[in-house]
């Protein structure tokens, strides 16, 4: 239940995006738009993995240890991380839109990418 703002927040907030691309608002409002969609799906990454590391042990009606669900544990983390993942690309792109210009890289960091 706890992640159900969460979700509609990151909805709520694409479809005002959306909105807000189809009336020709000003890109700035765009962008942060989607910076606040990015915060909302960055929330509910984070609160599923929570959800995940909660669940990672089959217990028996004992509560004796039966095995850890290897499985669904590395499912859980990879679509956490892929959430996070566009939710920093997400946030990215609000940047460039509102012309929030990202820190330049120091020394020789440049040569790697």
């Amino acid at each position: 239940e706890c992640l159900i703002s969460d979700m509609k927040c990151v909805g709520d907030n694409l479809e005002l995006a959306g909105e807000r691309i189809m009336k020709a608002d000003s890109v700035g409002n765009i962008g942060t738009t989607l910076v606040d969609a990015s915060d909302c799906l960055s929330s509910l990454a984070l609160g599923i993995q929570k959800l995940g590391d909660e669940n990672t042990v089959d217990m028996d009606k004992d509560g004796q240890l039966i095995k850890e669900n290897d499985e669904s544990v590395k499912a859980v983390r990879e679509s956490c991380n892929r959430m996070l993942y566009a939710a920093e690309k997400m946030k990215e792109a609000g940047n460039n839109l509102k012309g929030v210009l990202p820190a330049k890289k120091k020394g020789k960091a440049w040569l790697k990418g």
